[in-house]
């Protein structure tokens, strides 16, 4: 219980550290998608800092599972056109560890998963809890498995682990 606090605690303190940047997730959810990659462009400048960078694409990743917004379209965009790096991790001062592919699957947003994927992010990162992003996706994105299996993931070792420490999960882990 103490070890939820403490997340949810370095979770709040992080995001109280980062630029807020609600109000151009809103600008886009609003725009044209032909009109998102201009918007972008234009407010680059709010984006240089990695902390806030991984942040924003998290909070459009937010917008996306409402249908809001369209999750690849703006990886695209940041990727090929501000040429942003989708690789990075956000790390806190506790060694919390993860990469846009984390929550993506936490989102369940199969089609930024595979985006992910095939620009070369890393797919052996842990996290706070040592699990990887496939590790996360048992039991709530059954595709994002299917995709990360498909592109390398070790299976064996990676659920063995996992299920080993998972509790409840041993109808899947079988």
């Amino acid at each position: 219980m103490l070890l939820f606090f403490i997340r949810i605690f370095a979770g709040l303190s992080m995001r109280i550290r980062y630029e807020d940047l609600d109000w151009l997730v809103s600008k886009l959810a609003a725009a044209k998608k032909e009109q998102q990659c201009n918007i972008l462009e234009e407010h680059r400048a709010n984006l240089t800092d990695e902390e806030t960078f991984y942040e924003f694409v998290v909070d459009t990743f937010g917008a996306a599972k409402e249908q809001k917004l369209d999750d690849v379209l703006i990886l695209r965009c940041l990727s090929e056109r501000l040429n942003k790096n989708l690789g990075i991790r956000e790390t806190w001062e506790d060694g919390y560890n993860e990469t846009l592919l984390f929550a993506a699957v936490r989102k369940n947003l199969t089609k930024s998963v595979e985006y992910l994927i095939d620009s070369g992010i890393p797919l052996d990162v842990r996290n706070f809890d040592h699990h990887t992003a496939a590790m996360s996706a048992m039991g709530s994105c059954a595709r994002c498995v299917t995709l990360l299996l498909e592109n390398g993931v070790n299976a064996n070792e990676t659920f063995r682990i996992f299920c080993i420490k998972k509790k409840g999960m041993e109808d899947l882990c079988e």
